[in-house]
């Protein structure tokens, strides 16, 4: 799994490089826990040692189980890039949620070796 630093690096990365549309919309904003969500496992994705073609299917797999188009979580990112505290909030509902599924996953393996 990457460390901390690496996914601030890629969070980093995608707001500097992403592709902000300057036409005003009038829907809201996506949820904090459905932007979140969305962002880990693509965060995960990009993090993969896979061709880039098959990186956007997954992350097009995303979008569709989330239910939410590339251009809404593009507005969301863009209209809380300079909101320290949206970002803040966001990566510790990801650390919680990874430290989670990490605490589990340790579980479940000493269950089984211990069979």
């Amino acid at each position: 799994m990457s460390s901390p630093k690496s996914i601030l690096l890629m969070i980093s990365i995608l707001l500097i490089t992403g592709t902000f549309s300057c036409k005003k919309n009038h829907k809201p904003y996506l949820k904090k826990e459905v932007f979140s969500k969305a962002l880990q496992e693509m965060l995960v994705i990009q993090n993969l040692r896979i061709k880039e073609p098959e990186k956007a299917l997954l992350i097009n797999g995303v979008l569709k189980k989330y239910h939410i188009t590339r251009k809404e979580f593009e507005r969301t990112k863009h209209h809380y890039a300079q909101n320290p505290q949206f970002w803040e909030d966001v990566f510790k509902t990801i650390r919680e949620r990874l430290n989670q599924k990490n605490s589990q996953s340790q579980k479940h393996r000493a269950k089984r070796s211990r069979k």
